[in-house]
């Protein structure tokens, strides 16, 4: 499996999954590897309306 589609489950994953628990996202903040999934997680919670704040 492609890193790209492998970074993309894993961001949908963490907003679905964690739903909007942006926990595993802050904690992985500053590790390269996940710069790329926190990317995605953020605009695919966005475009879902979940902001972390009362969604």
């Amino acid at each position: 499996m492609r890193r790209t589609l492998q970074d993309y489950l894993g961001a949908r994953a963490v907003i679905e999954i964690e739903e909007g628990d942006f926990g595993p996202l802050v904690d992985h903040a500053a590790d390269s590897r996940w710069k790329d999934i926190v990317r995605m997680a953020v605009a695919h919670a966005l475009a879902n309306g979940r902001t972390g704040y009362g969604s």
